[in-house]
């Protein structure tokens, strides 16, 4: 066998547009800098050559951002990676699958929710659904005992407002072997700094029982950000730049944290509109502008959709902007279920995103391009009178063709004669079944001590 024929795509920016974002950004940093009130982290970046504060802004040279930009490029190029699903993000609503409609999540589907994206092999992201019927001020600590108690590596990722609650979460999760997952968004579109996540930031770069993940913000085009390009994405990469060099500073290079967004936000529904043709278009660009930046792809994907049921509207946006993704080079694909945005998961949609991704990575992995003798196969297929038990048909069909877990490729006298299933039906009746038969359950000494400890934090936090 000879080389596999890939899809590809054709580059949106040539490199001269490219560096004209990089440095449109990097002189937003200089000139236009990022609004601060926070004493602590005025001090801490000022005292870095490169970086001043006046008339209530940070403000990064151009010399210093480019020095420390050239780090992102630091480490060996990531080789061959194969499709992986991580966890969703906390959606307010569940969709029933057995009801078929949306509602608020409650305590109890909160828990069947983690035992199934558990079930899936989902980590990485915090509970799939966060419950309504929980004081507001207790659902750091309440969403994550239920990922503890109920699953192997869900948890963390949830806004927390004290230091206190960060202190009962770390111990929580020490008690159960794990450590904390904590993600701070602590800049803010357009170009400014959050005082409170600054201040939780602080407090915890150094901590060592965590895993801190600080995060850039979330651009909105036409909202927060502006709707032209490149305009959107300089104002885009300025914020995630003042992210990357505010920790790597202060880090003194530990932490690195770099990301690229631009989201739309179509004002006819005062929304981002998820898994739009302007979202592909709009994601596109932003890994685009990231790998000149970093010398790799950005290895991670996400499922989008605003519709809020698993339907043809989510199938349409899902597929369509995972194999974009996906010819982009995006590899480990979260947001796996979501719907609405984010305001919505489902566990059929979860069910259904594994297809999807099955999808991708069969048409990701191309053709075998035998560079034998084609004509002669053809007249061995002819002097027989076809290929259907040519040796060559029989050595490579298993491997040419992706077998589907819910997409039969049946006809219409063989799925009749498998009764008619429904892609709903099968979904549903295979997400009790991932319940009912889910397994995983932590030693009663340490199920003890984690109730113990969220005891103390539900008195501290109330």
């Amino acid at each position: 066998m000879g080389a596999r024929l890939k899809l590809r795509l054709v580059k949106l920016l040539p490199d001269e547009e490219l560096e004209r974002i990089v440095s449109g950004a990097l002189e937003t940093l200089e000139r236009v800098g990022v609004a601060c009130s926070h004493p602590g982290l005025i001090d801490g970046l000022t005292s870095f050559k490169g970086v001043r504060f006046e008339k209530g802004r940070l403000f990064f040279s151009a010399d210093l951002a480019r020095e420390l930009i050239d780090e992102l490029r630091d480490g060996e190029p990531e080789g061959k990676e194969g499709f992986s699903m991580h966890a969703p993000w906390c959606a307010m609503a569940f969709f029933d699958h057995l009801k078929g409609e949306a509602r608020e999540a409650r305590t109890e589907d909160a828990v069947r929710m983690t035992k199934f994206c558990d079930a899936m092999g989902l980590e990485g992201g915090p509970i799939p659904v966060i419950p309504s019927d929980v004081p507001r001020e207790l659902l750091s600590v309440v969403c994550e005992r239920i990922c503890l108690l109920n699953s192997r590596g869900l948890g963390g990722g949830l806004p927390v407002r004290c230091q206190e609650e960060v202190e009962a979460l770390v111990e929580m999760n020490l008690a159960a072997g794990r450590r904390y997952n904590m993600v701070i968004q602590f800049v803010v579109s357009p170009l400014r700094f959050d005082d409170e996540a600054v201040d939780l930031l602080l407090k915890n770069l150094d901590n060592p029982d965590l895993n801190l993940y600080p995060a850039g913000p979330i651009p909105m085009a036409g909202m927060s950000a502006p709707l032209p390009f490149p305009a959107a994405i300089v104002q885009s990469l300025a914020e995630n730049l003042a992210c990357y060099l505010s920790v790597r500073l202060l880090s003194e290079g530990k932490l690195r944290p770099f990301e690229l967004r631009v989201e739309p936000f179509d004002m006819r529904y005062m929304t981002l509109v998820y898994g739009s043709p302007e979202w592909c278009l709009f994601n596109a660009v932003a890994r685009e502008v990231y790998e000149h930046i970093t010398g790799r792809p950005n290895r991670w994907g996400s499922f989008r959709s605003t519709s809020k049921r698993p339907d043809q509207q989510a199938a349409v946006e899902r597929t369509a902007s995972v194999i974009l993704q996906a010819m982009m080079g995006a590899r480990r694909f979260g947001a796996v279920g979501q719907l609405s945005v984010d305001e919505v998961f489902s566990p059929q949609q979860a069910l259904i995103d594994r297809e999807i991704l099955a999808y991708a990575s069969r048409l990701m992995d191309g053709l075998e391009f035998d560079e034998g003798d084609p004509v002669g196969l053809i007249a061995e297929g002819v002097s027989h009178g076809g290929y259907l038990d040519h040796p060559s048909t029989v050595e490579l069909f298993r491997g040419m063709y992706w077998d589907p877990e819910l997409f039969k490729h049946w006809s219409l006298k063989q799925w009749l004669e498998s009764g008619s299933p429904s892609v709903d039906e099968i979904t549903a009746e295979r997400v009790e079944r991932m319940i009912a038969e889910h397994r995983f359950e932590l030693e009663p000494g340490v199920r003890e001590e984690i109730d113990r400890i969220f005891e103390r934090a539900v008195q501290i936090l109330s």
